[in-house]
């Protein structure tokens, strides 16, 4: 790349980055770099003979944990430091480009995941106009340049080549829409469709102030689109049931508060009872949602998705990704922990300290749950926070699974609560206010 740059007297645009020294400097890396000797006598690594050479860190551990968060990185062989730099490009929410027909670390297909695969299926489920026409195609043909990377069966270099351009090009032509920075798509929307009198909280002092405004916030989870619930009239019987309890814990006013699903016809998600709780109680409720998709809050497609919103409230946090490696691709940060064990998208938000310091969430139901049901609960008991765990069966394709552990039918909620000896039916490890068990309310289901 250097010399071809040369030779066309183009600017040359090669940098090297080394470490200072390493522990391993005399040893491992004997044969693999030019040192030099400081002036106090001890070894150094020597500017490579080509490019500019940049030094960072004392080993070369801290010169790939930098190399980790410089950004996009296309990835040609390379051993295993360049395998531990690949996936710390990938946790820092970048992309790595892998030419697989060159082998070594780029051929591992564990690393390197398309950006392009889910905005492309959400643009080919719209009808959009010319200009998301012609933004589409570009992503087309880009995720077509990917599969021949990630194949690794072409080998021609000019071919090659060609594909890794065109996969970067678009990388930087959309960089916006590929880091969720994307408006509402499909047939021209506006607000007029918007839930009636819902505020947009723009801060999260406005989030505690509107917190304050109840005698209670109840954080309610269940499970996503992708599971989905067995049987909903279960569902609706523990929902009235539990407003029984609450409105005696809380009063009438208290607020309900969810991560911003919307309600789709036939659709058997976490919406559908937090639907029941605004129409059928009456209960406020506040959507906590990532940007991304709270624009389609203050725009819906229809006024049915988030028609339980109605004098209720909308807060949205900033759209982040992370490299999910059981799915093996980058996705938006909705919550639960990180690879730190941090909580993350908003989870975050819920169980922030300030919310946490005003006193909130007054406590945190479970409908079922999938992972990230899970990751909050176990939080709540960390931090004492009331938990309700209430067992619901999802819907399940597998049935292998469920012969094998019946408790597979129960989602992940069951399967963390036999593990951590969680109760079913009742608060743990205490009531938010008054004790009175539900249990005794729900004999025989």
């Amino acid at each position: 790349f250097s010399a071809e740059r040369k030779a066309r007297n183009r600017p040359e645009n090669v940098y090297m980055v080394l470490p200072e020294t390493d522990p391993e400097i005399e040893t491992k890396f004997m044969d693999k770099a030019k040192t030099r000797k400081g002036p106090d006598g001890s070894t150094l690594f020597a500017e490579w003979d080509y490019g500019k050479t940049l030094f960072y860190g004392k080993s070369n551990h801290e010169r790939l944990q930098i190399l980790g968060c410089l950004g996009t990185i296309i990835l040609i062989e390379g051993g295993p430091g360049t395998s531990i730099q690949a996936r710390l490009v990938e946790e820092a929410g970048h992309v790595v480009i892998p030419v697989r027909c060159t082998g070594g670390a780029a051929g591992n297909r564990s690393i390197g995941s398309s950006p392009f695969t889910s905005l492309l299926e959400r643009l080919m489920g719209e009808e959009v106009d010319e200009q998301w026409g012609r933004t589409r195609e570009a992503l087309r043909v880009a995720q077509d340049a990917w599969k021949l990377l990630d194949a690794g069966e072409v080998t021609d270099a000019a071919k090659v080549a060609e594909a890794v351009v065109q996969v970067a090009n678009t990388l930087v032509k959309h960089a916006g829409l590929l880091t969720g920075a994307l408006p509402v798509l499909g047939q021209p929307r506006d607000n007029t469709k918007r839930p009636a009198h819902m505020k947009v909280l723009q801060t999260q002092e406005q989030v505690l102030e509107y917190m304050r405004s109840f005698t209670g916030v109840v954080l309610f989870n269940g499970y996503s689109a992708a599971d989905q619930y067995d049987n909903l009239q279960d569902v609706d019987r523990i929902v009235d049931l539990l407003v029984q309890v609450l409105d005696e814990r809380f009063g009438k006013n208290w607020l309900v508060l969810y991560k911003g699903d919307p309600y789709k016809a036939g659709v058997a998600d976490v919406a559908c009872p937090v639907r029941r709780l605004h129409f059928m109680h009456g209960k406020a409720v506040l959507a906590v949602q990532c940007e991304l998709y709270g624009r389609q809050v203050l725009a819906p497609a229809n006024g049915e998705q988030y028609a339980h919103l109605a004098h209720g409230a909308l807060y949205q946090y900033e759209t982040k990704y992370h490299f999910d490696r059981q799915a093996n691709k980058r996705l938006i940060q909705s919550g639960g922990y990180d690879s730190k064990r941090t909580l993350c998208g908003g989870s975050s938000i819920c169980f922030s300290p300030e919310v946490r310091s005003a006193g909130f969430p007054s406590c945190h139901v479970l409908l079922g749950g999938g992972q990230i049901a899970v990751d909050e609960a176990d939080f709540c008991t960390m931090y004492e926070i009331p938990i309700f765990y209430a067992r619901a069966m999802r819907k399940c394709d597998d049935e292998s699974q469920v012969r094998k552990s019946p408790a597979h039918a129960y989602g992940e909620m069951e399967l963390w609560a036999n593990e951590s000896g969680i109760p079913r039916d009742e608060w743990y490890p205490f009531a938010p206010a008054a004790h009175a068990s539900l249990a005794d309310g729900r004999s025989g289901m």
